[in-house]
């Protein structure tokens, strides 16, 4: 499953400084970002300070932001954002002091701008699932919670089918009909959602 990123439908609007794209985009990526930072290891205050710093350059600098059609494209210079706003903090710090935190906010950096890296898959798949989950958040109101729970489980957690609707006390048939269906909706619900379901 792919997420076409939401900033393909807000950049338009982000581009003529919309107040209800930008709520919709740091709703989408302001507790991304922190939690990003957080798992990475950054203390909490430093996360606070480079979240904020990513979402001022963001506003300032979409206008640069070239989509090249490629899904991947917003998250890696998201990243790429994220690790200049973590090299600002290091270059800003007395080094005698924060040694250790320097490296660490270096070797993060480092870790972001590299595609091939760990982190940087992790922060990507991390990005995908939240993409899916407020998709899904939109469809509380069409679907139970058991099948809601059962997609999520078997789409996004990749549990065995089996397993799953055992669990949830649902045959494999209604379980796998659940998924079909709420994959239809996701797909139907794209444009509204700011989300493309592939």
């Amino acid at each position: 499953m792919s997420v076409e990123t939401k900033i393909r439908k807000i950049q338009r609007l982000l581009r003529h400084d919309s107040d209800l794209a930008w709520q919709v985009f740091t709703e989408t990526y302001d507790r991304m970002i922190l939690a990003w930072l957080e798992q990475a290891g950054v203390q909490s205050a430093d996360a606070l300070d480079i979240r904020q710093e990513v979402l001022t350059t963001v506003h300032s600098e979409i206008e640069t932001f070239v989509d090249s059609g490629d899904e991947t494209c917003f998250p890696r210079w998201l990243r790429r954002v994220t690790a200049n706003r973590m090299r600002r903090l290091w270059a800003s710090r007395d080094r005698r002091h924060d040694c250790a935190l320097v490296a660490d906010l270096s070797s993060i950096a480092d870790q972001l701008e590299d595609h091939r890296s760990e982190l940087s898959s992790r922060w990507d798949r991390q990005y995908e699932s939240e993409l899916v989950q407020q998709c899904l958040d939109a469809l509380g109101d069409r679907f139970s919670k058991r099948n809601l729970d059962a997609f999520r489980r078997v789409v996004l957690c990749e549990e065995p089918q089996a397993l799953v609707a055992e669990d949830l006390g649902m045959s494999l048939g209604g379980l796998r009909v659940a998924q079909h269906r709420i994959m239809r909706a996701l797909r139907r619900n794209a444009d509204a959602t700011h989300c493309a379901i592939g």
